[in-house]
């Protein structure tokens, strides 16, 4: 057996496992990376590369999603456009891959078969069952994978906690785990996320004690932000505008999408009394009214960044309101998190975050609840996933404070191939496990060319000079000279001086350039370097040739 991380480690986002026999092979998840906004210009999202799979389309009989999040599930439309396979996912999971693919109008039309969390899947010689988990999206799972070789656990994203917001149904299944290991686990694969953070996760009904309190004591409007799949945050919010007599208004096309997928699933109430279109909030007492929206990670179109913005056309920022942002800081956006915070407090808002009140809490396992399941399934061998670098080291520290030999844990990299065979684990060879970056419909490599030049116009600029030249190039006019993004004299004198000192120097050195050069190549990689020494510039210059005899 093989197993095949292709994303997910040493970053946090864009997780997919391979989980590969001699005869097939099965997808875990299929998610997508955020690019930090300065990395690479105009690409805000990644992909897992698959062109190992691809080589091997015969062998895939499907993908398996844990749960619905974007970095489980947001690269599954780019996937069902390469590989004909079918997908197996949690009811609420199905819808969101469903919505996704009508969205991305990519003309294909996947089978898509929600999972029973008591049934078993045999896909090929790869046999799975699926246990319920606490996550802050319903319908989370972990995996148990029965392969050839031995039992695989498989924790997807998980947490302890004794009060759910959604109900018993959302807890961590621990007894349903022991139910179904039957035999010896082989190999933990568990999430890593928040391996340095000690004792438990804060349940949901600290967060649900802090939000009330707010929504009764403040006597002005309210706009709380947080994650479109939170879920369990719609349903605390909606509760407590019903028992503290507000109306409450949701904006935002994502997350009103989520909220009526899990209202038609019956994870929450279709709270119809208490809720008010965008198109009304003005018409009612604005002290008696909580806004719901997006962009709790200070994402460009999402409702919080247009509020601060001043780019709504229902909610403009009064003094007094009160903006609590119910979620933490992922890693990377900081800068745009605090920009719009920034904003909304020059237009009067008070700002809320986690680090004031417990309006939050991760959905994701802290130390002792790592260790609970690693004593749980007590595996042979274990791999962290889903996490940095540092969170799985830690997480590898975890697993050997609860006597798993230090020769058997396995901090990997994408694309490092695990081979179990003979009851032994090893690290045997490594499969392409870039970066595919996503810009509009176009996927490219991160080393790509184009994103080299991308790079150098977003730093430096770009300059564009037009020749006029004769049959033989012999007599060469500079007739054009434009920059965009290069601090240079603009003034017609200085573009003019510029353009004069070029066309002579390039008349006068056509006569030296090596006979073995296409006298094209020359002319223009003459000019890149002559104006890039006269301006001491290290803009992007193209030059445009035209012959007119």
């Amino acid at each position: 057996m093989k197993i095949i991380p292709i994303g997910g480690l040493d970053e946090v986002g864009k997780n997919m496992t391979i989980i590969e026999s001699d005869k097939d092979i099965v997808i875990i998840d299929a998610g997508i990376g955020f690019i930090k906004k300065k990395e690479i210009p105009g690409i805000e999202i990644a992909i897992p590369d698959i062109t190992y799979l691809e080589e091997k389309k015969q062998k895939i009989k499907g993908i398996i999603v844990t749960h619905g999040h974007e970095d489980h599930i947001g690269a599954i439309p780019f996937i069902l456009d390469s590989l004909s396979i079918p997908v197996y996912a949690p009811r609420m999971a199905c819808e969101l891959i469903r919505k996704k693919l009508y969205r991305s109008r990519n003309n294909i039309s996947p089978k898509i078969f929600p999972i029973k969390e008591n049934n078993e899947y045999k896909l090929g010689d790869i046999v799975f069952e699926f246990f319920p988990v606490c996550h802050s999206i319903p319908d989370s799972y972990g995996l148990l994978i029965n392969t050839p070789c031995g039992n695989i656990v498989h924790s997807g994203d998980f947490k302890f906690d004794k009060n759910p917001t959604i109900g018993n149904d959302y807890k961590t299944n621990i007894n349903h785990l022991k139910r179904i290991l039957k035999d010896e686990v082989m190999i933990l694969m568990s999430e890593s996320t928040n391996a340095e953070e000690e004792g438990y996760s804060i349940s949901d009904e600290e967060v649900k004690k802090s939000i009330n309190s707010i929504i009764k004591s403040h006597n002005n409007r309210i706009i709380i932000s947080t994650f479109a799949s939170q879920i369990s945050r719609t349903k605390i919010i909606s509760d407590a505008c019903i028992k503290y007599n507000k109306r409450l208004c949701i904006v935002g096309k994502s997350m009103i999408e989520n909220t009526k997928i899990a209202k038609n699933l019956g994870h929450i109430s279709s709270y119809e009394e208490l809720m008010i279109r965008p198109d009304q909030i003005n018409n009612i007492n604005q002290n008696n009214l909580v806004i719901l929206t997006t962009g709790s990670q200070g994402e460009k179109q999402s409702g919080l960044v247009r509020i601060a913005n001043n780019n709504d056309k229902n909610i403009q920022i009064r003094d007094g309101d009160t903006v609590v942002i119910s979620a933490s800081t992922i890693p990377g956006n900081e800068v745009q998190v605090n920009e719009a915070i920034n904003k909304l407090l020059k237009l009067g808002a008070k700002v809320i975050t986690d680090k004031d009140q417990t309006i939050h809490t991760s959905g994701h396992a802290h130390k002792n609840e790592l260790k609970e399941l690693i004593n749980t399934v007590k595996p042979k061998f274990f791999v962290p996933v889903h996490g940095e670098i540092k969170m799985q080291m830690a997480h590898g520290k975890i697993a050997e404070s609860e006597n798993i030999n230090q020769e058997n844990i396995f901090i990997l990299e994408n694309g490092e191939v695990l081979l179990l065979k003979d009851k032994k684990l090893e690290i045997n060879g490594k499969v392409p496990a870039e970066n595919i970056l996503v810009d509009g419909k176009n996927l490219i490599y991160e080393d790509d060319v184009i994103i080299k030049e991308r790079n150098q116009i977003y730093k430096n600029g770009i300059i564009l000079v037009t020749i006029l030249s004769d049959s033989k190039y012999e007599i060469n006019k500079i007739v054009d000279l434009k920059s965009y993004g290069v601090i240079i004299d603009d003034s017609y004198e200085n573009i003019k001086f510029i353009k004069d000192s070029l066309e002579k120097n390039i008349n006068s050195s056509i006569k030296k350039q090596p006979k073995n050069k296409k006298i094209e190549n020359f002319i223009k990689e003459y000019s890149s370097n002559f104006l890039k020494q006269k301006l001491d510039i290290k803009s992007k210059i193209i030059v445009s040739l035209v012959n007119h005899g």
